[in-house]
């Protein structure tokens, strides 16, 4: 049985980004998707399974269920409770800088995939890996339950479905886009999946 993970902050520590109210709703839709994985496939003990198992029996359902819980945890944590970011540091930093020359650029970039995301999905911050430009970090807007694949190190996942942000920021994703990347990117946490990525 798939089990949802302990968030390491408190449901109201990622205000005024988003609400105790939002985080809470935000989180019961995640449990909602793993137990209907576990009402389809009740013997499997993990998204990553449940993937598999969906692929293997062309259930479409049960798929988009599955990669949800996935997307929903990396998202999850890629947060950090509320607090004015200083530039992205440690190894990302560099690489921002080296790629987008100016932080400001890559919050540009960042905003901008964003806000031009038409529908529901998730925003990431990705590394190739296995193909030129080998190295590189990309910013890839995702529509609906789809995620990064295909030879690139996923490190960071901001949910743009309207559960996460309308609530607080009604008709205006771009504000919500921006406190995220602002106050609850946690890029602590993005360089640990960069070096446990790459080593």
């Amino acid at each position: 049985m798939i089990r949802p993970i302990d968030l390491p902050y408190r449901p109201d520590s990622l205000e005024p980004v988003i609400s105790e109210q939002s985080m809470l709703l935000h989180f019961a839709l995640y449990e909602r998707y793993i137990q209907r994985v576990n009402t389809a496939a009740p013997g499997l003990h993990s998204a990553q399974e449940a993937v598999v198992a969906a692929k293997d029996a062309h259930d479409l359902a049960m798929l988009h269920n599955a990669q949800q819980i996935l997307n929903h945890e990396f998202a999850f944590l890629s947060m950090k409770p509320a607090f004015s970011n200083a530039p992205p540091s440690g190894s990302v930093g560099s690489l921002i800088a080296e790629q987008w020359g100016d932080p400001a650029e890559f919050w540009s970039d960042w905003l901008r995939a964003s806000t031009g995301m038409f529908g529901s999905g998730y925003v990431w911050l990705v590394m190739y890996l296995d193909e030129i430009p080998f190295g590189q970090l990309r910013i890839v807007a995702l529509p609906n339950s789809d995620g990064p694949t295909g030879g690139v190190l996923p490190l960071m996942a901001m949910d743009v479905w309207e559960h996460a942000w309308y609530i607080d920021h009604p008709l205006m994703r771009d504000r919500y886009a921006a406190g995220w990347l602002d106050m609850l990117a946690d890029w602590e946490r993005v360089n640990a999946r960069l070096h446990a990525g790459v080593s």
